[in-house]
């Protein structure tokens, strides 16, 4: 004869699964074209020296060939925006 658990216990545990799954992991902001130029602007400036528009220029001239994989370089990359029409 088998020994099996409560079913109580397996509902509660697949409740629990299931609740856990769905609970966001990450935080994710949405930011508005300025905010995100400002970021974008902010963080160039602090890790690469020069303004977001200078990075992008210097990008498009290919002054960062070879460098792409630099922690700095990859950071300003991925939060890459694009400049807010006024």
């Amino acid at each position: 004869m088998a020994i099996r658990p409560a079913r109580n216990k397996i509902v509660k545990t697949t409740r629990e699964k299931v609740a856990r799954a769905r609970e966001p992991r990450m935080k994710v902001r949405v930011y508005s074209p300025d905010e995100a130029w400002a970021l974008y602007n902010e963080r160039a400036q602090t890790l690469l020296g020069m303004s977001a528009e200078e990075f992008e220029h210097a990008w498009e001239r290919g002054e960062f060939l070879g460098r792409q994989e630099e922690t700095a370089v990859r950071r300003v990359r991925m939060i890459q925006s694009h400049k807010p029409t006024e």
